[in-house]
């Protein structure tokens, strides 16, 4: 089975997360009244994600549990947030303890869709 699909549901839903963020970290947005207007104003996008996600949840569910599609999905997500931070937000102040953090959760990803590929 090609899990390649799945896989990229969850890594774009994820990273379309990340544009929202990024938009508010870089623009310094505090005050509630700016978020909730940005809120709106990324409406569109918000429904995009929402529509990946549940492709991601709904294909995936036929090969694998919901616990472990929710596992997988916070494990792009910090891959994700890797990559945000160092290309987007030009900060590469990892750790040794992040990055061998990052190494076991592409591991753990990696394992869980191998197992399956059996």
């Amino acid at each position: 089975m090609n899990y390649i699909p799945i896989i990229l549901f969850a890594v774009f839903s994820t990273f379309f997360v990340s544009i929202i963020n990024v938009y508010i970290i870089k623009n310094n947005i505090v005050e509630n009244w700016d978020i909730i207007k940005i809120t709106f104003f990324f409406l569109p996008l918000q429904f995009i994600i929402s529509v990946l996600f549940s492709f991601y949840y709904i294909k995936g569910i036929n090969y694998f549990t919901y616990p472990t599609l929710v596992i997988a999905s916070y494990g792009f997500s910090i891959c994700v947030s890797f990559v945000v931070n160092y290309y987007f937000l030009k900060k590469n102040n990892f750790d040794l303890f992040e990055i061998i953090g990052l190494i076991f959760i592409i591991i753990g990803i990696f394992l869980i869709f191998y197992t399956k590929m059996k």
